[in-house]
């Protein structure tokens, strides 16, 4: 009897490869209590029903997250329906959740559904790609079953990689998720799933690593989903779904690993997706054991971020709750079009910062507001330039504000909605916050380009953007320093000689003077000034990081009385005008507990939390704790960065 859950057998003529894609996506803060990936999956999960919105609907699209609460889980027999077929190949892969020895035990669940959007609209059948995209017809189902590493978004769509929704799986201790979709375009409702694990051999037989949840009877060679059968009905009732006959997708994760919480769900939403709620284009629903039931919109975003726990990394914004009431100003200023525009570009050319951008007599009036502490929106015009020779004219709007409250400094970053965490470029300007906005279409389309599978930075070290741009990198550049760079212009150091400023420190006769201080008589030759104070010992450093033959060595320092709780190593081989962790690659080395080799891994007074790929977190249990990495490639450089806290060697 055919089951639900089918593989392909791999063919003896294709090259063997598994699939690496979710690497691309976990997070810094990933430990035996935080999920790693959980920013991803939001970003995945709330691009996709942005990019989905359905033109006809009026008002905001609305996200659904609902991890199963203790009573919601599926029994063994409720949950066996659902992975019918699967169970062996889970067996042969070393499951240790689903195999056959254990069977299927209750399954929990995480939930995600959207609305207010089109649903998987397109052919279910089809499997080549269209000759070109068409709104109106934009295929989907087909670009979300039936692709990885391959996307048909583009333009301003906020996500366009295709690698994004591998998230969903490697959510999943057995790698699988189902999706449901309600399509705006004729109504119907298609059930299917996929999991994504390797390649994998049972008895004489080696099966492809991606494997379908589909309709068995169907009469087409491809995978095809379920459709008007009591399984989609039963699929509706066991994972508790709201949609009922509205259009959109809703995805459900099986077993998902037990760091998956409704909080870090609601904080990545907030910190990624501020802007949209409080513009009303977005709201959020949450339910789940640890939170209850509650929605995030514009009214309640602000007492929701209150409840949360902001203690993470402050170089991805998570040490603080977004600046909301700044925002709030900002996109308020924006559509009612109040805001200071610079010098329109006439050509082509590169911009370039400088006071040319602001006539004399605007840029007199902005200094002086921002001087005063008054909050300052700014429009920046700029072109584009295409390799079809067009050059097509843009913007993005800027805002920037003093505020006393600010210990260090600020800069957010977002294109059509969405956070771009990881920027950062205000080191040394305390008090100081920025926000930048990108929702023109041209612009905002290069910078997604530029900004990797990730959607964390806007880099220059990508190559997508070279096949449908010249010169984008130094507009990359414009865009990205936009904040700091107006700072210098509208605080400029001050002209002329102050003689004053050094008379406390240094003595010095000026000849034009000596008349006056003749007509005035003699006077007492003023003594030497007193020593400057002596500079306050520098505080030591809880870790240090050395070489040695071909690797290093991260050591505590014996003469610090409190020990660090964790220290976080990341390593990467150096890249020439590249970051060079983001061009980590598992083929240059990867770290695995008991498979070091040809790495060589030695750890001394304490224990390990995490270890793989390019990243060791451990936790040490006294003073003279180290940890030694040797055996990495000698013709290459070796970049090391060790962290505790805030603290980075």
């Amino acid at each position: 009897m055919p089951t639900p859950w089918s593989f392909e057998q791999r063919s003896r003529r294709s090259v063997k490869r598994d699939p690496f894609e979710a690497e691309f996506f976990t997070g810094t803060e990933d430990s035996e209590e935080i999920f790693g990936r959980t920013d991803a999956l939001v970003r995945e999960a709330v691009q996709n029903t942005l990019d989905a919105r359905n033109p006809k609907a009026s008002g905001p699209v609305r996200i659904r997250f609902a991890l199963s609460k203790p009573e919601e889980i599926l029994g063994s027999s409720s949950a066996e329906p659902f992975l019918n077929g699967l169970i062996p190949h889970l067996n042969v892969l070393g499951n240790e959740v689903v195999n056959t020895a254990k069977g299927v035990p209750a399954m929990p669940f995480l939930t995600i559904e959207d609305f207010g959007t089109q649903g998987l609209c397109g052919d279910p059948a089809r499997s080549l790609d269209p000759e070109s995209f068409d709104p109106n017809d934009p295929q989907f189902f087909y670009w979300f079953w039936r692709n990885i590493g391959r996307s048909g978004k583009g333009g301003a769509d906020i996500g366009r990689w295709g690698l994004g929704k591998t998230v969903f799986p490697a959510t999943s201790k057995i790698n699988a998720v189902f999706g449901l979709t309600v399509r705006s375009t004729d109504g119907r409702k298609l059930l299917m799933g996929q999991a994504i694990t390797k390649i994998h051999r049972i008895g004489q037989e080696e099966y492809v690593p991606e494997g379908f949840f589909c309709d068995p009877n169907a009469k087409n060679e491809l995978q095809m989903p379920f459709e008007n059968t009591a399984i989609v009905d039963d699929f509706e009732k066991s994972f508790r779904l709201t949609r009922g006959n509205e259009p959109g997708l809703s995805v459900v994760v099986p077993f998902p690993f037990d760091r998956v919480k409704s909080s870090e769900l609601m904080r990545s939403l907030i910190l990624h997706f501020f802007l949209p709620i409080l513009r009303n284009q977005l709201i959020a629903d949450f339910s789940g054991p640890e939170i209850g039931d509650l929605r995030v919109d514009a009214q309640t975003i602000r007492s929701h971020a209150a409840t949360l726990e902001w203690k993470g990394p402050r170089r991805e914004k998570k040490d603080r709750p977004p600046p909301f009431d700044f925002a709030d100003w900002a996109w308020k200023k924006q559509a009612k079009d109040d805001l200071v525009r610079l010098i329109t570009p006439t050509d082509a050319k590169v911009p370039m910062w400088g006071d040319h951008l602001v006539e004399p007599e605007v840029l007199a009036k902005l200094r002086a507001a921002f001087e005063a502490s008054e909050r300052i929106g700014i429009r920046v015009p700029m072109t584009i330039e295409k390799k079809t020779g067009a050059v097509e004219n843009t913007s993005f709007d800027v805002f920037l504000e003093r505020d006393s409250d600010v210990a260090r400094s600020e800069d957010h970053f977002i294109r059509e909605g969405m956070t771009i965490s990881s920027i950062d470029t205000l080191a040394g300007h305390k008090g100081t916050r920025g926000l930048v906005l990108v929702d023109e279409k041209p612009l905002s389309g290069m910078l997604g380009d530029a900004e990797g599978p990730a959607h964390t930075d806007w880099g220059t070290g990508e190559s997508r953007p070279d096949a449908t741009y010249l010169r984008w990198k130094k507009r990359v550049s414009f865009v990205r320093l936009s904040i700091a760079k107006l700072l210098l212009i509208l605080s400029p150091p001050p002209k002329g000689l102050d003689e004053d400023w050094l008379q406390d420190i240094f003595a010095i006769d000026d000849p034009k003077l000596q008349g006056a201080k003749k007509a005035k008589g003699k006077q007492k030759k003023p003594g030497p000034p007193p020593p400057p104070p002596p500079p306050p010992p520098s505080k030591p450093k809880p870790i240090r990081v050395v070489t040695c033959p071909n690797g290093f060595r991260i050591l505590g320092n014996e003469v610090i009385s409190e020990l660090p709780d964790r220290v976080r190593v990341r390593v990467a081989y150096d890249m020439p005008s590249k970051d060079p962790f983001a061009t980590y690659s598992v083929f240059d080395f990867r770290f695995e507990p008991g498979k070091h080799k040809p790495l060589d891994i030695t750890l001394t007074n304490a224990e390990f939390v995490q270890c793989e790929n390019n990243l060791i977190v451990f936790a040490p249990k006294s003073a003279g704790f180290e940890l030694q990495v040797t055996g990495f490639d000698i013709h290459r450089d070796l970049i090391v960065r060790a962290e505790h806290e805030e603290f980075e060697v």
